[in-house]
């Protein structure tokens, strides 16, 4: 954050990437304590200013426990200062303005935080092509600052501020290493730090290696329900939401890890954000969960329900979990994984070169199952929003992966530049075993994601996996009820000359706009003609040069302009319209000469 001090309030710089009284004391400097740490407090200007470029938070650096509480009012007087955290390997970090040796007067305690500023529908909505374009080399020294329009200066703007995001369920695995009752509750509240500071309580949390309830004692316990709530209730007392959980109990000793200690994948989830989890009886640990109904009908057989148990891929290896959950009216489809692990593979630096990879085998084989569970997903709806994810235990560029995604899955590691593609560290090497990936239908909607470091290079670890966290905006479904005339609604098949341009007609219930379409749509395919669905032919055209869209108020109707191809004469094509809320709406049609 880029800061110029007009006491006595904290506002940043809407001119230029300098720091107006870097270095200075300062004093009389008023706000609201939204947070604290181990070693200061932010607080928050409770009457902002106008203007967008301008933060309104800014932290307090103490050095120790602060001596005050969130919604206390208080008055801060110090030498204005720009940190750079990552030390000696954090060169390239962008510094955090703070106040240093402050003196700290509270004048009131118990006060409402200032409101949040909304990121997204409803507020403020962040670049989405430009990360900064106008800096040359260093953007501290260089370049204009531009929060409209360049997303790092977008961010540096709300920095120390409060913000809530709209309309996104936000989704991360995390692997918890042998969690048991038994461990220190050391372990259990480090681990639900990670998942409320780091991870930010996500909506769902797909969780590996979570131990029975004894742990590794080897008597025949497979249960795991105070594992799962000696968790919740961890996470709970670090300040983040209740979470619910579901799991399958393994038969015992048949899922690989520690012995005695049947780990097994589950999935934790929010119950405060309108995430509901689809439960659907019946699955059990020998009992294979299928794809039954077809298109907005799909659904599992069981939920949870493990996929294809019984089959030898994963023999003395954890099954995948399936689950299915709703949030704003979006059907989720969620299957949790624990690959079998890389131990019994040679080392890197061993006697023998190149290292034999005898555990790669097995995994190729669960890639295989899971993968085409997920087609029986996709065949019954092409437009099935599913997410895998957990410890897949090999790399983003591995046969198992390719086997996985084929065609199917996009994976997100994959996203993030080289040098952060990593979750583990295998002898000096750090690795990506930790994959989320997203069907076409989610990975098209606009998301965040990130791989969480804060395990797999630091030698005190939670667990030996980083977590990481994927958000994707699901914005409440629009009120669309079908086209209107003079397109008919499937099965029909409308009939219409090729090169004409077609009036596609409907309504969202109320001006959502001209930004409702998911970039890339709409689009048509070729498709084949299927000479058994009835035909009626499109008794309105119009002229036009090229497809566009319109909203006519007094009707409230929408109308896309589709402009066809005198070279589709004789055949048949399907156009496909998907809305900003994630829906896809289809009409098909028979282009005649």
């Amino acid at each position: 954050m880029w800061i110029l001090f007009a006491e006595p309030r904290v506002r940043a710089s809407a001119t230029g990437r300098s720091v107006g009284r870097y270095g200075q004391l300062v004093s009389g400097v008023t706000g609201i304590v939204t947070a604290r740490s181990s070693n200061g407090f932010w607080f928050q200007d409770p009457s902002p200013d106008s203007s967008d470029a301008t933060s309104e938070g800014l932290f307090a650096f103490t050095s120790s426990t602060p001596a005050v509480s969130v919604g206390d009012a208080v008055v801060v007087s110090g030498r204005v200062s720009e940190f750079r955290p990552g030390g000696a390997s954090g060169a390239t970090n962008l510094t955090t303005t703070e106040i240093t040796g402050p003196s700290v007067s509270v004048r009131s305690s118990g006060n409402p935080l200032p409101p949040p500023t909304v990121v997204g529908t409803g507020g403020r909505v962040p670049p989405t092509e430009v990360i900064e374009d106008d800096a040359t080399g260093d953007v501290e020294t260089s370049g204009v600052f531009d929060p409209a329009l360049d997303g790092i200066d977008f961010y540096e703007s709300l920095e120390g501020m409060r913000v809530q995001l709209n309309d996104a369920v936000a989704v991360g695995p995390s692997n918890v290493e042998n969690l048991d009752p038994t461990d220190p509750q050391s372990k259990f509240d480090e681990l639900a730090g990670l998942i409320v500071s780091n991870l930010r309580a996500p909506d769902i949390v797909a969780v590996e290696e979570i131990q029975d309830d004894n742990g590794p004692t080897d008597n025949g316990v497979v249960d795991a329900d105070v594992t799962f709530a000696k968790l919740i209730g961890a996470i709970q007392a670090a300040g983040g939401p209740t979470y619910d959980f579901r799991q399958i109990n393994p038969v015992n000793d048949q899922d690989g890890g520690e012995p005695g200690g049947n780990i097994r994948v589950g999935l934790l989830f929010r119950t405060d954000r309108g995430l509901a989890f689809i439960d659907r009886p019946g699955g059990t640990s020998t009992a294979a969960t299928t794809v039954v109904g077809s298109g907005a009908a799909t659904q599992l057989s069981f939920s949870p329900g493990r996929i294809d148990p019984t089959n030898s891929a994963f023999n003395n290896s954890r099954k995948p979990l399936a689950a299915e959950l709703s949030f704003n009216g979006h059907h989720l489809f969620v299957i949790a994984n624990h690959f079998n692990s890389k131990g019994g593979d040679q080392p890197l630096y061993g006697h023998f070169q190149p290292p034999a990879r005898v555990t790669e085998a097995q995994r190729n084989q669960q890639a295989q199952v899971v993968h085409d569970f997920v087609a029986s997903l996709e065949t019954a709806d092409p437009d099935a929003n599913a997410i895998v994810l957990g410890d897949l235990n090999d790399f983003e560029f591995s046969t198992a992966l390719a086997t996985l995604k084929s065609g199917l899955l996009h994976d997100l590691i994959e996203t993030l530049p080289q040098s952060e593609r990593y979750t583990y560290d295998f002898e000096g090497n750090s690795q990506t075993l930790d994959h989320v990936l997203l069907s076409d239908a989610l990975f098209e909607l606009p998301f965040s994601y990130d791989a969480v470091h804060v395990n797999s290079e630091f030698a005190t670890q939670a667990s030996d996996h980083d977590p990481q966290v994927v958000r994707v905006t699901l914005k409440p479904l629009y009120d669309f009820s079908g086209f209107f005339q003079p397109v008919d609604n499937l099965p029909v098949v409308n009939s219409v000359s090729a090169g004409r341009a077609v009036p596609v007609k409907f309504s969202l219930s109320g001006d959502k706009g001209l930004g409702i379409f998911v970039p890339g749509y709409p689009k048509s395919t070729q498709i084949a003609c299927d000479s058994t669905a009835p035909v009626d032919g499109i008794e309105t055209t119009v002229s036009a040069d090229s497809s566009g869209l319109q909203y006519d108020p007094a009707t409230d109707t929408y109308t896309y302009v589709w402009k066809t191809d005198k070279a589709w004469a004789r055949t048949c094509r399907q156009l496909v319209l998907r809305l900003d809320d994630g829906t896809f709406h289809r009409a098909d049609f028979l282009l005649t000469k």
